[in-house]
């Protein structure tokens, strides 16, 4: 395998062992940076559109959260600027590119490995900015430094290029979409939600514009040893339907466990996460159709491991 699709691979396999995430103060202002998803990282600046900062909850709980974000939905408090990336897509397509030997190698029943490793649901491209109006809040740490935020309002987002079975198409697309987030951290429970509808479009003729609604959830609690569906668990739900005709394009289904554990003070995680993509309709037309077959299944893996 060449060296480019080597790195790539490293780097996101180090995302998903050594996640790293930071949030400063400036002033009434923040600065943050995730690099915690080997599937996404970000880094942004949240700018406070009120005369004080942006406000602190205390709670560790989420539905206090969650009433806080859904009572102050129009309270506009902040507006965002934030640049992502797509590590293990982009792993995906330059391994499909740039070591197609191996890459063909590594299909099993028909479904490539590498593919279902590295194509994410909610990520189909090498990079994306956005920008966020809405309110936020931010958490604390025991030593009242920052360690998350949340945020409920309207996201708009803008790339260049397009992903499609780890290949890499020219396209123009954007994306809006109304969402509540919260990203939370902390040594005995993290966890980050996701709940948002939206429409994606697409300068790109053969790729069909959609809407979508998706609800993710993701907890890691560090305390529990036992089995729990709630705790230490993570799922994700997403429909896709187009426009013209308004017909149900795919159907997205993932669940994960993780299993938490300490030796000698300190804490690792292992988990895995399975799902399906279920390809009602194509997508895409023209020369991007390809051999679709409706109502086929496309398998999703997520290994975690977290030192």
């Amino acid at each position: 395998m060449s060296s480019p699709s080597v790195w790539l691979i490293v780097i996101a396999a180090c995302l998903a062992a050594y996640p790293f995430a930071i949030e400063k103060e400036l002033g009434k202002h923040s600065f943050y940076a995730e690099f915690d998803d080997p599937y996404y990282v970000s880094s942004g600046i949240n700018f406070s559109l009120s005369e004080k900062p942006i406000p602190t909850l205390d709670t560790t709980n989420e539905w206090p959260v969650y009433r806080h974000l859904l009572a102050n939905m129009f309270n506009i408090n902040c507006f965002l600027f934030e640049i992502g990336a797509y590590p293990l897509p982009c792993a995906g397509a330059a391994a499909r590119a740039w070591a197609p030997t191996y890459y063909n190698r590594a299909t099993v029943g028909g479904a490539n490995i590498v593919e279902a490793l590295t194509e994410s649901v909610d990520f189909k491209e090498p990079w994306s900015a956005s920008v966020f109006v809405g309110h936020m809040v931010h958490f604390r740490g025991t030593d009242s430094l920052l360690n998350g935020h949340g945020n409920i309002g309207l996201l708009g987002s803008y790339g260049y290029y397009h992903l499609k079975d780890n290949l890499v198409i020219p396209d123009h697309w954007g994306e809006l979409e109304a969402k509540i987030k919260v990203d939370k951290g902390g040594n005995d429970v993290q966890y980050a939600t996701g709940y948002r509808i939206g429409v994606r479009l697409h300068s790109n003729r053969d790729i069909k514009d959609l809407f979508y609604i998706g609800l993710r959830r993701d907890r890691t609690d560090f305390n529990e040893s036992g089995f729990s569906l709630i705790k230490n668990t993570s799922f994700q739900i997403r429909p896709d339907f187009s426009f013209k005709p308004l017909q149900a394009v795919s159907l997205t289904l993932e669940a994960g466990k993780k299993f938490p554990f300490t030796v000698k003070k300190k804490t690792y995680i292992l988990g895995l996460s399975l799902g399906v993509t279920l390809n009602i309709r194509n997508p895409y037309t023209g020369d991007l159709a390809g051999d679709f077959v409706a109502n086929s299944i496309s398998p999703l893996i997520n290994p975690v491991i977290v030192f």
